[in-house]
């Protein structure tokens, strides 16, 4: 967003199924301003991941990320 000076981190969490694809995000921590949209945004535009694998048969992760954002002071 067009704030200035805004600083600080998104949490978000999301599952990587079996065939590589994000499902079930969740933003645990926002900043407003729209970030959160833009974060879920960000993640669903990444494409395929590659899933984990347990075994060597490839099973449904849960990730947590964390987006910081640092905007200039005007």
């Amino acid at each position: 967003p067009d704030v200035p000076g805004l600083n600080g981190k998104i949490h978000l969490t999301f599952v990587v199924d079996k065939d590589g694809s994000i499902n079930n995000i969740k933003i645990l921590k926002d900043l407003g301003y729209n970030t959160a949209k833009e974060a879920i945004n960000a993640v669903s535009t990444y494409g395929k991941w590659t899933p984990g694998k347990m075994r060597g048969v490839p099973t449904r992760v849960m990730y947590s990320l964390p987006i910081t954002i640092k905007s200039p002071a005007k």
